[in-house]
């Protein structure tokens, strides 16, 4: 009986020992086939442009910063003004700029980061930047900042414009001004420009506050040079001040570099109210027009 006890109690030990085994595999098999599941799964990339990120260019709006230029609302005595900017996107923005007084709209979109006018004339300017994101985001109201150009102080007779973009067969106008004048009655001057590459069409006299009438006689001296004889009647006194006295009217004959110049000679002369020679008492500036540089 005992040998018979013994021997069924062995047999249910090693059946509960089989039950056990297939319990654990039916455990550990769903776990595998998880692991084998997930591990052939494929892992997605991390978000980079996380739209939560501070940095993410999205969140932050395009606009551009003026890192170089004259200071706002200030006056420059030089002819010529550099500008510098950048942005708060990445290397990627790009860039589209003007100069009230220079530009008549936006350059294209670009990379550059700075630009240099020079030839700028007597006069006030402002000078706007925008940004654009790389994705297409652009900046709606332009960072500015304005500026005049004061580089005549003293009795000056001078081209308006200091610079001319004309190319070949198109007319262009320019005005002879006067800077800083003193009793001023009228004067006579030489323009000389080379002839093969400008042709001298006709003068226009200028309308001037606190003058009744301004006069001017042109005469062709010779090719590629005329003489003006200007008056201005009813000044009471003679004129003081800035102002354009006439506009030359012109044609390009090519797209090559030229200068329009007036004669610093004896052939200018100015006199005051009482014809008195105003060069007699003190030195006249000149400045020339430069056409397609």
């Amino acid at each position: 009986m005992g040998i018979i006890a013994d021997s069924h109690f062995k047999k249910l030990n090693k059946q509960l020992e089989n039950f056990i085994r297939m319990k654990k595999k039916l455990f550990t098999y769903p776990i595998l086939l998880m692991a084998i599941l997930f591990s052939c799964a494929e892992v997605e990339e991390p978000l980079i442009d996380n739209p939560y990120d501070p940095q993410y260019e999205s969140t932050t709006a395009p606009a551009a910063n003026i890192t170089q230029s004259p200071t706002n609302g200030t006056e420059i005595d030089q002819s010529s003004a550099s500008f510098g900017w950048n942005g708060t996107g990445a290397n990627a923005s790009e860039f589209a700029y003007m100069l009230e007084g220079v530009d008549a709209d936006y350059s294209d979109w670009t990379s550059n980061r700075s630009v240099t006018y020079n030839f700028l004339d007597e006069g006030d300017y402002t000078f706007l930047v925008k940004e654009k994101h790389a994705n297409n985001e652009e900046q709606q109201q332009a960072t500015s900042v304005s500026f005049s150009v004061n580089a005549i102080k003293s009795f000056a007779l001078i081209f308006e414009k200091y610079f001319v973009n004309a190319p070949s067969g198109n007319g262009f106008s320019i005005n002879l001004n006067i800077e800083e004048a003193d009793d001023l009655n009228g004067l006579t001057t030489v323009v000389n420009f080379n002839s093969d590459r400008i042709t001298f069409n006709s003068v226009e006299a200028a309308d001037i506050d606190g003058v009744d009438n301004v006069e001017v006689l042109e005469k062709t001296l010779a090719s590629g040079s005329v003489q003006l004889n200007i008056l201005l009647l009813g000044t009471n006194g003679g004129f003081t001040g800035s102002t354009s006295l006439c506009k030359l009217n012109f044609t390009s004959n090519s797209n090559s570099t030229s200068d329009i110049e007036l004669d610093s000679g004896s052939a200018t002369d100015l006199r005051d109210e009482n014809n008195d020679k105003i060069r007699d008492k003190i030195n006249i500036e000149f400045r020339e027009a430069t056409i397609n540089e």
